[in-house]
Formats: C-alpha cells, sequence, structure tokens
C-alpha cells in the first residue's frame, strides 16, 4: 500500500488494514495493506471465515466514518451478517481491493461489500445490518457486565481439545473441548482468554481485547464442525451467516450446540450453531463448509 490510511475513529487498532481509494455517495472504493506481519490472520486462506470477518470489520468501519458522518459518542453494533465466497476466493491469494455501499435509517444501518482480486474478479461478497447508539459510558457498562460474568462463573476452565482434531496443524490453537458425550445434541464448550486469544499469544486472532470478537466465534464454530466430520477432513468455509444478540465474555466458558442436524445443498454441508454463556443465547452461525479440494 502506497500510503496507510489516516486510522479511523471508531477503529480499535493503531493501524488501518482499509484504505479508501475513491467515494461516490454512499459507496466507498477501497484497497487493503496486505502486510502479513501486520495483520497475522493474513496467514489464513482467503476464504477463511476469520480473515472474512477482518475485511468485513475494516471495510465497513472505514467506509461508514468516512460517508455517515456520525456523532462523537455514538457507538454501532453488528448483529447481521451473511456471506458468499466465489471461486475466486479459493484461488486468488488476499484481495487487495474492494468496494462498500451503505445504507442509513435513523438508528439502523448496513452494508453490502464485494472483495476482488488483482484483476477485479469478485472473491467474497458481504451483507450486515445493525444500529448505532449513544454511548451512555459505554466502557462503564462494558466492565460492570464482564465483572458480573466472571462473577457469576463458577465452573472449572474447560480441557481442550487437540490441534489436529479441530482442522489446525501443530502450531494451532484449539479454543474448544471434546464433544460431551451425555448432549442430546453435539456440544462443545468453548474458551477464549485474555492471556492467550490474542496475537502474539495466539498465531492470529486480534481485536480490542474487550470481549470475544466474532472473529473468534467463527473460529470456534469452525473448529467444532472439523469435530462432526467423519475422518476430520479439513474444511474450507464456501459462506455463512451469523446473528449477534449479545456480547460474549473473555474468560468465561462458553457453550457451543449444534442448533440443528446438518444439511446438504449446492455440494455444501450448512451446519447451524448456537452459542450461549451463562444460559443466555448469544450468538446463532450457519456456516456453508465443503471438504478441501472440492470445486467450486
Amino acid at each position: 500500500m502506497a500510503a496507510e490510511e489516516k486510522r479511523s475513529s471508531s477503529l480499535v487498532y493503531a493501524h488501518n488494514f482499509a484504505r479508501v481509494t475513491s467515494v461516490d455517495g454512499m459507496r466507498v472504493s477501497l484497497s487493503y495493506d496486505l502486510d502479513r506481519i501486520r495483520w497475522p490472520w493474513l496467514s489464513l486462506p482467503a476464504q477463511h471465515p476469520v480473515l472474512v470477518e477482518k475485511y468485513q470489520y475494516f471495510s465497513a468501519v472505514t467506509s461508514g466514518d468516512r460517508v455517515l458522518n456520525q456523532s462523537l459518542g455514538v457507538q454501532t453494533a453488528l448483529t447481521r451478517l451473511q456471506w458468499r465466497c466465489e471461486a475466486a476466493a479459493f484461488d486468488s491469494g488476499h484481495a487487495p481491493l474492494g468496494e462498500c455501499e451503505l445504507w442509513q435509517n435513523d438508528n439502523d444501518m448496513g452494508f453490502e461489500i464485494t472483495t476482488r482480486n488483482a484483476d477485479r474478479q469478485a472473491m467474497v461478497h458481504l451483507a450486515g445490518t445493525g444500529f448505532a447508539f449513544a454511548d451512555r459510558d459505554f466502557a462503564g457498562w462494558r466492565k460492570a457486565s464482564r465483572q458480573k460474568a466472571l462473577a457469576a462463573c463458577g465452573s472449572p476452565p474447560p480441557e481442550l481439545t487437540a490441534a489436529h482434531k479441530v482442522g489446525l496443524d501443530e502450531r494451532g490453537h484449539s479454543l474448544i473441548s471434546d464433544l460431551h458425550p451425555s448432549s442430546d445434541m453435539p456440544c462443545v464448550t468453548a474458551l477464549v482468554t485474555s492471556a492467550n486469544g490474542f496475537h502474539p499469544a495466539h498465531p492470529f486472532h486480534t481485536g480490542s481485547g474487550d470481549h470475544v470478537n466474532a472473529g473468534h466465534l467463527f473460529d470456534c464454530v469452525l473448529q467444532m464442525a472439523h469435530l462432526l466430520t467423519p475422518h476430520n477432513h479439513p474444511l474450507d468455509c464456501a459462506g455463512g451467516q451469523a446473528e449477534f444478540m449479545r456480547f460474549v465474555e473473555l474468560d468465561v466458558p462458553f457453550e457451543i450446540r449444534l442448533a440443528d442436524e446438518p444439511t446438504e445443498a449446492a455440494g455444501a454441508t450448512c451446519m447451524t450453531f448456537a452459542l450461549s454463556q451463562l444460559d443466555r443465547e448469544n450468538t446463532r452461525i450457519q456456516l456453508r463448509l465443503r471438504t478441501r479440494n472440492h470445486q467450486n
């Protein structure tokens, strides 16, 4: 990247992965900083849901700061996200280009993002919705919520399963337990800690350190999908969707349960997961998965 985009006031990072190259109304063209040292999640393949989420975050926040003109003291929250990977996401490396089109209606807002390879072929399409709200001491509310969750957590940390069982190599970090044998539907316990859930303690996860972020959650459900796959074949993610109801707190175990029986469609297996912490559902995620090397 020739020049790094000035840090957005809404970002939780010291640097920005996305740079605005042009603006046409509510449509923003972007380029991306493909520096693997600065952005450790670039070690992941282009279709990996953790990497897809990072493109979503930086694209939407950078574009929103440029064209939505949010007032100071306003927070935004992503509530729904869906994405679809095209063939180029499996054979083009990482996307250097993209565009983001936004809309806003009072406190509701949303976006559509397309990332592209150097030949401008579409790689990943994303669409999301969320809302804006007045801060009202957001930091204080988050601190109180985290302290309450830590105080209510009476269970010991789960024993995490081996990395090779969940699609990772020997350097990988498992974040989930083995399947619980007594559950009516397949279920695991997951744990992301403030000590080892972020780079450099973790090989690729980054974030604010305030809560378990969407990338962690996508990683956890992808790991569980490998436990549910016969012979532990490596899986690629061709798309998915997520609904975010409330924050998942760091250092507090949470449960991931297969919400429905897997279904088959268009050469992919769809798995839906319900994530809950302290008996409250936080997130629901569906992944569309294929055995690696399956032709798009």
